[in-house]
């Protein structure tokens, strides 16, 4: 839901991109003015809008609350939109610290994101980056504005934003209050139930009046442009539900901005220029979203040649491989070296019109490609597919599993498939696919997640952590560019298990629990000295479904790893590997960041389909 102390260079390039972007546009974008511009002359003024995943740049209880409606507003059938956006009774429930169950949770989370956010220096970075991509995108379009006879407008705009980055939502005055049709404004800043701090009982620096904003259509409207283009990067440039949310509800502030007036601006999705996804998107029940349960209309549309510019054009891959080949080994051949391409799954239901895994696989034969172009002997056997877990049906319940590793983000449908997985090397758990590899020999591993393009806690903590838990810590190679510090005040991003920070103290039985017979919860591969075995006893009342942090899916990270140990033939070694554990390095792949490829490559798309007839607009 959340998300510096970096290098002084970094931090100050964009700090100055930022400061360069609002001198730049000040007078188009950010200065609030009367009235609609009207375009006028031969020069066609065009809207850009560069679609982020987005998130909070800071961890609070106000980030975490706004994180939470945010995501409910695009979902008209939610409970949190039916029951408590507009609901002021009910705006202490988001963060439930009243229930002892429910705060316990919402409190461990609260520290797994303060370690992973904590490694990276307390300030996620992604903000940051994001304006200096938006200065780098103005400046490619402004290189091609004069061949075209066009002036680029360009803006940002997030799935979801921090508190203080809520006027680059798409429509900040729907949350605030349905843009006039609700009678309830929701200008919630926290009580005494949730984490609200004296002396006024609210949570520190949030303003009720933070939804009352402008958001990035108001701006480009104001400046007049006569098209607006989105193209997309937040989940790498890959299509997916959350892009089409954004979309969708750009569309709703453009159609309140221009009622009453005689004014006409289209908008097209770039990385969707054809319309595929709301060509399939169901038709019944109306306004149908996957929390309804299955849909009784969904169209069969032909997903060939509807593909995706931004992410099936090579061009694309290799800006992405370049981060891969930096990350390779210089003492370990390319012959015994395999690469790792990690990735989320949709939310399951949406299959039914989300094309992101035929998208990402798209990618993967791309990245491939130019792998094997780069570096022939690179044998294709060693380049796999990862995915996460997912909930299993466990007595009667579907619920997280320690074999799913406690996850629930790997649900890889293909569109329009019943298959949970994509077939062959492409459809691997990541457990699996860093086992294959193991079992293939190769010396050193670069793990990618193709689907994050900047530094972020998502890529550099919680990844490698995740990884660490299968094949151990000690093999990590830190690559990076030497002008970015990823973990100030650390060696690495490791905790001690994962996730960080689950309960210390845990009970043998129901009875134990009841007699107040407790131990130090053990979370280490091969047992404590205690004599308190691992993994740990399941701590959640049978009968319920696992709680994400239940002791019982923690896992050690251990130096040499889960991977090919058993204990059943004996201890592990701190020192050595046993048994069949990895025994060679890995390192974590290098995001393109601010690349001025990639601002070019995405220049290149938006001219591609801005003119393009056969383009739908919305």
């Amino acid at each position: 839901m959340q998300f510096l102390d970096r290098s002084s260079r970094v931090i100050a390039t964009c700090r100055a991109y930022a400061v360069l972007l609002a001198l730049l546009f000040s007078a188009q974008l950010f200065s609030p003015s009367e009235g609609l511009a009207e375009s006028n002359g031969d020069t066609q003024k065009i809207g850009v809008l560069y679609l982020v995943h987005g998130g909070a740049r800071s961890l609070n209880f106000s980030n975490f609350f706004d994180a939470g409606i945010q995501m409910a507003s695009y979902d008209p059938n939610s409970y949190v939109y039916q029951n408590i956006i507009w609901q002021p009774e009910n705006w202490p429930s988001v963060l439930p610290l009243h229930n002892t169950e429910q705060a316990s949770e919402l409190l461990g989370l609260t520290r797994k994101y303060s370690f992973q956010l904590g490694r990276i220096g307390d300030l996620e970075p992604v903000t940051q980056v994001t304006e200096a991509q938006v200065v780098s995108l103005q400046a490619a379009l402004d290189g091609a504005a004069t061949s075209t006879n066009t002036q680029f407008v360009v803006d940002w705009v997030g799935w979801i934003a921090g508190s203080a980055d809520v006027g680059s939502l798409p429509y900040p005055r729907f949350i605030y209050n349905q843009d006039g049709a609700s009678e309830i404004a929701m200008r919630y800043c926290g009580g005494s139930t949730d984490g609200g701090a004296q002396p006024d009982g609210r949570w520190p620096l949030c303003d009720p009046e933070r939804y009352n904003v402008d958001g990035p259509m108001d701006r480009l409207l104001r400046a007049g442009v006569e098209k607006i283009v989105i193209v997309d990067t937040a989940v790498g440039g890959i299509r997916f539900s959350k892009s089409l949310d954004v979309y969708k509800m750009l569309g709703r502030a453009r159609d309140a901005a221009l009622r009453d007036t005689n004014r006409s601006v289209p908008i097209v999705w770039a990385n969707d220029y054809t319309g595929f996804m709301m060509e399939a998107y169901p038709k019944e029940p109306a306004d149908w979203t996957a929390s309804m349960g299955a849909p009784r209309n969904a169209p069969e549309v032909v997903l060939e040649n509807r593909g995706n510019p931004v992410t099936d054009d090579p061009a694309y891959a290799s800006i992405v491989v370049d981060g891969i080949v930096r990350a390779m080994s210089a003492s370990v051949s390319p012959a015994d070296t395999g690469v790792l391409l990690y990735n989320h799954g949709i939310f399951p239901g949406n299959e039914v019109f989300d094309p992101k895994i035929d998208d990402t696989l798209t990618l993967h034969e791309n990245l491939q490609e130019a792998l094997l172009t780069r570096h022939p002997t690179l044998s294709a056997d060693n380049i796999v597919g990862a995915w996460e877990g997912i909930k299993q049906m466990v007595d009667g319940k579907l619920q997280r599993t320690r074999e799913m590793r406690g996850e629930d983000l790997g649900h890889a449908y293909l569109y329009g498939s019943d298959a949970q997985m994509p077939p062959g090397k492409w459809g691997l758990r990541y457990w699996e696919a860093l086992e294959r590899l193991k079992d293939n020999g190769v010396k050193h591993i670069v793990v990618v997640f193709p689907q994050v393009i900047v530094t972020t806690t998502v890529g550099q903590v919680g990844l490698p952590n995740q990884v660490a838990q299968e094949i151990g810590f000690r093999g990590f190679v830190p690559v990076s560019d030497l002008d970015v510090l990823l973990w100030p005040g650390y060696d690495s991003p490791f905790a001690h298990h994962w996730p960080p920070d689950s309960q210390r103290i845990c009970y043998k039985s129901p009875s134990a629990r009841a007699q107040g017979v407790s131990h130090d919860c053990c979370y280490k591969l091969g047992g404590c000295t205690d004599g308190n075995g691992y993994p740990e006893t399941r701590q959640t009342p049978v009968g319920q479904a696992l709680s994400r942090l239940d002791p019982e899916i923690v896992f050690d990270v251990p130096p040499f790893g889960h991977l090919g140990y058993d204990p059943a033939l004996g201890p592990p070694d701190n020192d050595s590997p046993v048994q069949d554990q990895y025994t060679g390095t890995w390192s974590l792949w290098v995001p393109m960041n601010d690349d001025p490829r990639l601002a070019e490559h995405l220049a290149n798309v938006v001219l591609s389909v801005m003119n393009n007839t056969q383009a739908e607009e919305l």
